[in-house]
C-alpha cells in the first residue's frame, strides 16, 4: 500500500500522528505548503527535467505567494463589506425593535426583563462586531513589507485570524437574530433544509 493513502479524517489528530509515523509532511495551510516549494531538491528536479529553470521557478513561487496574499485580501474585503452592509444593519434594526418593546412595556407597566436581556446581548454583539471589523480592516490594510513571503505570512498570521474573529461574532448574531432579520442563508438552511 502507498504511504500517502489515508481513509480517515485528514483534519483529525489521528491523521497528524499517522502522518508523522509514516514520515509524511503535514502541511495544514496553503502557506505551509508554499514554503516547501523553493527547496533545493525541488528546484533541482524542475531544472533537471527542463520544466523550469531556477529563475522561472523563483518567479512562479513569488506569483503563488502573491496570489495567496491577494486572495486573502479579497476575502477580508468581502467579510468587511458583508459585515458593514448586511449584518450590522440587520442587527441594528433588531435592536430598534427590542428597544421599542422595552419602551412600550414600561409605558404599560409590564415586565420586559427577558427583552431587556436580549437587547443587551444583541447590543453587546454589535459592539463586538464593530470592534472586530475595525481590527480586520486595520490588519488588511497594514503594509508590512513588499516581499511576497512577508505579505503572505501577514495574511495567514494576522488577517485570517481577524476574519475568524469577525465570523465568531457573526455566528453568534445569527443564532439570536430572527430569521426575517438575518440577511444571509443560515447554517441551518445551508446544511439541513433542501
Amino acid at each position: 500500500s502507498y504511504k500517502v493513502v489515508f481513509n480517515g479524517d485528514g483534519y483529525s489528530d489521528e491523521w497528524k500522528e499517522e502522518a508523522a509515523r509514516r514520515g509524511l509532511l503535514n502541511l495544514p495551510s496553503t502557506l505551509d505548503a508554499l514554503r516547501m516549494m523553493p527547496s533545493e531538491k525541488n528546484k533541482e528536479l524542475f531544472a533537471r527535467l527542463k520544466v523550469l529553470n531556477e529563475r522561472e521557478f523563483e518567479a512562479r513561487y513569488e506569483i503563488f505567494l502573491e496570489q495567496y496574499y491577494k486572495t486573502i485580501n479579497i476575502e477580508a474585503n468581502s467579510v468587511q463589506q458583508i459585515g458593514h452592509t448586511m449584518i450590522l444593519p440587520a442587527a441594528v434594526r433588531y435592536i430598534n425593535e427590542l428597544a421599542a418593546v422595552v419602551d412600550r412595556g414600561k409605558q404599560l407597566g409590564i415586565s420586559t426583563k427577558g427583552t431587556e436581556q436580549l437587547l443587551a446581548q444583541v447590543s453587546g454583539l454589535v459592539d463586538d462586531l464593530v470592534e472586530r471589523l475595525d481590527a480586520l480592516e486595520k490588519q488588511n490594510l497594514a503594509h508590512v513589507d513588499d516581499e511576497p513571503l512577508a505579505l503572505a505570512q501577514h495574511a495567514r498570521e494576522q488577517v485570517i485570524p481577524a476574519m475568524n474573529a469577525v465570523r465568531d461574532v457573526a455566528d453568534r448574531l445569527e443564532r439570536v437574530l430572527p430569521d426575517d432579520y438575518w440577511p444571509l442563508p443560515t447554517y441551518r438552511e445551508m446544511l439541513f433544509v433542501k
